[in-house]
C-alpha cells in the first residue's frame, strides 16, 4: 500500500503486530488522561488533530496526536507513545516514579534525536 493512501485511508490499513495493535488501542485513551497536566499550565488547552501540512513546503506534514497552547509555554504537539514493553506497568508507576521514567525518558528522547 502506498504512503498517500495508507494517509489517506488508514482504516484499510492491516496491523498484523500485537506491539502495534496495543500502541494504537491505548493511544486513542491516552490524550483525555493528560487533563491532570492542566494544573502545571496556565489556560492548558488540549486538542486533537489530524494530518498537518505546511503550506510553505507542502511536501512536509505531520500526523500529532494532539496539539497544546498555554499562556506560560506557549504552543506544543503531543507524540504519545504507549509501549508493549511497558504493558503490565501501572500508569501511576511510569509517571510518578523517578527512577522509572528518567531511564525510559532519556533513551526515547535520544532515539527521537537522531
Amino acid at each position: 500500500m502506498s504512503t498517500l493512501k495508507t494517509i489517506c485511508y488508514p482504516a484499510e490499513v492491516i496491523v498484523k503486530s500485537k506491539m502495534t495493535k496495543y500502541g494504537r488501542r491505548k493511544e486513542k485513551s491516552a490524550l483525555p488522561g493528560l487533563d491532570n497536566i492542566k494544573l502545571l499550565h496556565m489556560n492548558l488547552t488540549i486538542s486533537s488533530h489530524g494530518l498537518i501540512i505546511t503550506i510553505s513546503e507542502p511536501c512536509f506534514a505531520t500526523s500529532p496526536d494532539g496539539m497544546v497552547v498555554c499562556d506560560c509555554c506557549g504552543k506544543g504537539c503531543i507524540e504519545l507513545k504507549c509501549p508493549y514493553t511497558m504493558k503490565d506497568e501501572s500508569t501511576k508507576q511510569i509517571t510518578i516514579d523517578e527512577d522509572f521514567l528518567k531511564p525510559n525518558l532519556e533513551k526515547l528522547l535520544s532515539s527521537i534525536l537522531l
